[in-house]
């Protein structure tokens, strides 16, 4: 299980300065009078981390009086030696008079966990903090759980005990109900791995399985009973896990499980249909929409007599039936009747990849037997059929960044690449469609020139910039509008000649919404130059030219490794740093270094 970094405050005291007055008020959640609660990417210590600016730290230490336990070498150190192995938990406390996790202890810790992506996400696995939920807050909690018990629904259906049907033991609070959702869960993943999935729950009373299993990417759940519903909403905005879950209301009888999906844009890898067969009187039409959809469905029977005809339907309908428990011991009640089914399609998923080349070929006769040898042929060679999609510019100037090259530019040499689409367009009338004011500050170019922090880049390396960012988003158009059925994009420079063998292994290892760059050439933020991903996530990083006017008025200025770095860390849960090595070559045939 994890906890949200998103949902971490940092502590900043009222008693400061005026230099820190202004930006602790501008950013902090809220205030008590004696503290600002502050986002930890919002905070001073992540603030020091991101700017490298440890004097800043130094005169806020100063400011609020903290030199003694605190120095920016001590800070430092703690970055440049930082072993998680040995880290001491961060300990954290939960109020009942706000929302978010108050931490106690560990701001230097957490801060440098967020700027490292120790974990890749914006989580934190719970073994390493220590989250205190205070009794106020405890009794508010167990007070919702009490208000889903003692009265029937029209089914017949009702929570038994004192805290309904679920157990719960999240952080220190722990209560028990009628099933232990962490037992259920743990004889479960031996069989399916939730990690980075979509799960929706049918029937999910007060969320138990959804509220242990925060290392899915969303998760929602459906229930007829309204005070079931308001326990969760009130436990999804209380315990600030690190996972994104939703509550609805629905009776199941009559529901429409297509309709339901694309009213609320959400397809489910994984459905829940726990012990309902007994209650819905449609479950067939109700459990064969399910697995038409394609999603894989873990099913409990409450006893072999009710299970039977729907295990028998979807033996008609040839699915793949797994038991993953033959008892259900986690129930204190002592009913034991109950087994539970992993069900899945007999489907042989397709193999396929999209290659989009972005920018100027110019060097590409230089390089393309690398490419078709240390990518193409190890992605054939894995069983993937490979489509190839291109798009470029026609310019007048052959730039090597600020550099123009006398070698002319060759318009024909894309063919050395066999590609399923090509797209060349005029640069000069993309440059004009666009005011470059919106994304290069002329004043603060002539007053800090190239200064990584308050200037502005090369404005040249700008326009470079823009226009690569215009060839992704269109080359990704190009092979989304094909209509081709694809497992994996990768964007690749055409101009780089390839030092290693592609690790397609990694592809497999891609969860929604992760990505796989480079594990070099970062400079001041992430290796631009190469990205894969799932087909589905894509746009985020493509398109991301879409968002660079709101970046550069409200972030900084415009880097490309600093841009998509933003980007990444915005949009992507895991980003897989791979080792897959490459260079750019000059138009003459010599590398640039």
């Amino acid at each position: 299980m994890s906890v949200s970094l998103e949902q971490c405050l940092i502590k900043h005291t009222c008693k400061v300065s005026d230099t820190f007055v202004e930006y602790f008020a501008t950013n902090c959640k809220f205030t008590n009078g004696y503290y600002y609660m502050i986002p930890v990417k919002k905070s001073v210590h992540y603030r020091v981390l991101e700017l490298g600016d440890y004097e800043y730290y130094q005169q806020y230490l100063i400011a609020v009086n903290d030199t003694i336990t605190h120095s920016k070498t001590k800070f430092k150190s703690l970055l440049d030696n930082f072993d998680l192995k040995q880290m001491v938990p961060i300990e954290a406390n939960m109020y009942e008079h706000s929302i978010g996790l108050w931490i106690q202890d560990g701001n230097h810790r957490i801060s440098v966990l967020l700027h490292k992506q120790i974990f890749g996400t914006e989580r934190i696995p719970m073994r390493y903090i220590n989250v205190n939920i205070y009794e106020p807050m405890q009794n508010m909690l167990k007070e919702a759980l009490r208000k889903t018990v003692g009265y029937s629904q029209y089914n017949g259906w009702n929570n038994r005990l004192e805290f309904g049907y679920h157990s719960f033991d999240i952080y220190n609070f722990h209560v028990q109900g009628q099933r232990n959702p962490v037992k259920r869960l743990e004889k479960i993943k031996p069989f399916y791995d939730f990690t980075g999935k979509k799960v929706l729950d049918l029937g999910c009373n007060t969320g138990g399985m959804l509220f242990h299993s925060s290392e899915i990417q969303k998760g929602v759940g459906v229930d007829y009973d309204q005070n079931c519903i308001n326990s969760c909403n009130l436990f999804k905005e209380r315990l600030c896990l690190g996972c994104d879950l939703e509550f609805y209301k629905e009776d199941l009888n009559g529901f429409n499980y297509n309709t339901f999906c694309n009213k609320n844009q959400f397809q489910p890898d994984i459905v829940f249909l726990l012990s309902i067969g007994s209650w819905v009187k449609e479950w067939k039409r109700l459990y064969t929409d399910v697995y038409v959809s394609g999603a894989t469905i873990l099913l409990e029977t409450n006893n072999d007599v009710e299970g039977a005809p729907q295990l028998q339907l979807f033996r008609d309908l040839q699915a793949t039936i797994q038991l993953v428990s033959d008892k259900s011991d986690d129930d204190c009640t002592g009913n034991l009747q109950r087994k539970t089914y992993l069900i899945s399609r007999n489907v042989v998923a397709k193999k396929r990849i999209a290659i989009c080349y972005w920018g100027m070929t110019r060097s590409l006769r230089h390089v393309y037997k690398t490419h078709e040898e240390k990518l193409f042929s190890v992605l054939r060679a894995a069983g993937y059929d490979i489509d190839i999609y291109i798009h470029s510019w026609k310019t007048e100037k052959n730039l090597i960044w600020q550099h123009s090259s006398p070698v002319p530019i060759d318009y024909e040499e894309y063919k050395l690449l066999n590609p399923t689409k090509y797209k060349l367009d005029e640069q000069s009338t993309f440059l004009d469609s666009i005011a470059f004011s919106d994304y290069f500050y002329e004043d603060l170019w002539k007053k800090h020139g190239n200064d990584r922090i308050f200037g502005e880049w090369i404005p040249e390396l700008v326009r470079n910039h823009l226009c690569a960012l215009e060839s992704q988003k269109r080359v990704t158009q190009m092979m989304m509008s094909s209509g081709n059925p694809y497992e994996y994009v990768l964007y690749m420079r055409p101009d780089v000649e390839v030092h290693n063998n592609f690790p397609v292994e990694c592809l497999t290892k891609l969860q929604p919404m992760d990505c796989c760059i480079p594990n070099y050439q970062h400079y001041v933020g992430y290796n631009d130059k190469f990205a894969a991903m799932r087909y589905e996530d894509c746009k985020e990083y493509s398109h991301r030219i879409d968002e660079i006017i709101d970046y550069r008025k409200n972030i900084g200025n415009i880097r490309a490794e600093r841009y998509v770095h933003y980007i990444l860390t915005k949009y992507y849960k895991n980003i897989h740093q791979i080792d897959f090595k490459f260079t750019i070559v000059r138009p003459d045939g010599t590398l640039v270094k």
